[in-house]
């Protein structure tokens, strides 16, 4: 069982219809130089340990939220992500608390919208939710890497190729198209 509920979590990931996915990732990934790879693991990470837990909280149906609230705010915590990072420093200072503490809330956010594709896949199962919960948070966490490594690869790149690359050109990038993608599915 463990190994159906690990593909399932991977492939929602990688689904094409989950372009909020990658749109998030995206945000998150130009939020900070590629080189940092710990800092951006321990990111991806903080997230999927948020949306872990608000994700077994409605499995276990402890919070029942409107799945079209969860749907609508889903696309506006991307905006909020794109938008926080394109904001100068000078403006609003980036703290790695500020930063780990909005994506844990904003992967309770998305955990929540998993939640229901998650439920609808134990339906007919009498099993404990631990190995679904487990499977489906490692599917996932695995995918998210996946999409992360080559756009971390390719920062990596230009980074270490290009003296002149910066930063900020990384950031407005990625949070750039983020924020595209997060106006498409709200408005789209």
């Amino acid at each position: 069982m463990f190994k159906l509920y690990l593909q399932l979590g991977f492939e929602h990931i990688l689904d094409v219809a989950a372009i909020d996915h990658l749109g998030f990732l995206l945000v998150l990934v130009s939020s900070i130089n590629p080189k940092h790879t710990k800092k951006l693991v321990g990111l991806i990470t903080a997230f999927t340990i948020g949306h872990s837990v608000s994700l077994a909280a409605a499995t276990l149906n402890w919070v029942d939220i409107d799945t079209g609230i969860i749907e609508s705010l889903i696309p506006i915590t991307i905006l909020i992500s794109a938008i926080i990072n394109l904001i100068p420093t000078k403006i609003l200072p980036k703290s790695n608390r500020l930063l780990f503490g909005t994506v844990i809330f904003f992967g309770l956010i998305h955990g929540l919208g998993f939640s229901n594709y998650l439920s609808e896949a134990m339906r007919n199962s009498d099993e404990s939710i631990l190995i679904p919960l487990l499977g489906f948070n490692i599917g996932v966490e695995l995918a998210q890497l996946l999409l992360v490594a080559p756009i971390v690869i390719i920062g990596s790149i230009l980074f270490n190729r290009n003296e002149k690359f910066n930063e900020k050109l990384w950031t407005y990038t990625g949070s750039g198209i983020g924020l595209i993608i997060s106006l498409y599915i709200i408005f789209g």
